[in-house]
């Protein structure tokens, strides 16, 4: 997510591994990594329907790697509503759907719920079809 990084000429470490900014948009931010260490995960092409199963991933705290099942409560806009809370830290984390398809990136979160940027705005960002 954009707003978790801190400046366009902030040192960004991933891992303790080095990574450029590429840029980015009031949603999203675009690093860069050489080398990757693990291959990237596919970006879904449709979103997901009301009621599917989906995964949030994300470091809460900072510290804590978690990963929340939700379903997908609806969608305002271009972004998903999910339906539950994420923990703060856990934004620009992906959200997969059951075939490990990057359906969303977290975005906020509050008391009953949370919010995605949908994968039609990573595909717009990213410039892909």
């Amino acid at each position: 997510a954009q707003h978790c990084i801190p400046s366009t000429q902030a040192q960004i470490f991933i891992d303790q591994l080095p990574a450029e900014f590429v840029r980015a948009n009031e949603m999203l931010a675009l690093l860069k990594m050489s080398p990757m260490q693990k291959p990237p995960l596919e970006i879904a092409k449709e979103f997901p329907k009301v009621g599917s199963a989906t995964w949030t991933i994300g470091w809460a705290f900072g510290e804590i790697l978690v990963v929340f099942h939700r379903y997908v409560a609806g969608r305002t806009g271009d972004d998903l509503v999910l339906d539950g809370p994420n923990l703060p830290g856990m934004s620009g984390g992906p959200v997969v759907n059951e075939a490990g398809q990057v359906v969303g990136i977290n975005q906020a979160s509050n008391v009953a719920a949370s919010l995605a940027c949908s994968q039609k705005e990573i595909r717009e960002f990213l410039k892909l079809k």
